[in-house]
């Protein structure tokens, strides 16, 4: 009898050690799930937090143009994509679209450099944080306007906006960009059609 107890309470106290390690392990996996729940969270506010203060950095750009007068917002980036692209003067060769976006540069670079900063770590952001959700990447560049756009796609071009072409690589930034956008329609070829996504690089020929 003494024997046949000792066994049983060994079984019992087996059994209740396998039920506690489950209920350990449960609360591991419950654990995760709630950390990973509130790292999301925490993610999607700095992602809509980022995406007001883009629209707040686009509302409060002033440029004061060649007739002297002051466009402001989106009209001001449509008169930059101007400017930028009458500094090009047909320019084709990837050494004197570079030479001439540096010319236009050094004109606007007060009016857009916080704007390439920001973004350029808005896509920083999400590739360190290795969201895999194509949602975020889509949000972000459904905001790109044409303007934009264009000027970020020269900007990659540039020696100084080189390191800005691996996000566009890695999120497809041109995803959306149209013929029009650039200066000279060869100069769809001077970055990697990777930046473009496969639909539109079909779509461009390349």
């Amino acid at each position: 009898l003494a024997g046949a107890f000792g066994s049983l309470a060994f079984l019992v106290a087996l059994f209740a050690l396998i039920m506690q390690s489950y209920e350990l392990s449960q609360h591991r996996v419950e654990f995760k799930r709630m950390n990973q729940s509130m790292v999301k969270q925490r993610l999607e506010q700095t992602f809509f937090e980022m995406l007001n203060t883009h629209g707040q950095l686009i509302r409060d750009m002033r440029v004061q143009t060649r007739m002297g007068t002051t466009v402001e917002g989106r009209e001001a980036l449509r008169y930059m994509k101007g400017e930028l692209f009458r500094s090009f003067d047909r320019a084709e060769k990837l050494e004197d679209v570079q030479d001439a976006y540096t010319l236009f540069w050094r004109v606007c670079r007060p009016h857009l450099s916080h704007y390439f900063r920001f973004l350029f770590n808005f896509f920083r952001l999400l590739d360190e944080k290795d969201v895999n959700d194509e949602f975020y990447a889509k949000v972000l560049r459904s905001q790109l306007s044409n303007e934009e756009l264009s000027l970020l796609y020269y900007n990659c071009i540039s020696v100084d906006g080189q390191p800005f072409e691996r996000y566009a690589r890695t999120f497809q930034i041109f995803d959306n960009i149209g013929e029009t956008d650039f200066e000279n329609y060869s100069h769809r070829k001077l970055l990697s059609p990777e930046v473009f996504g496969a639909k539109t690089a079909e779509r461009l020929g390349l």
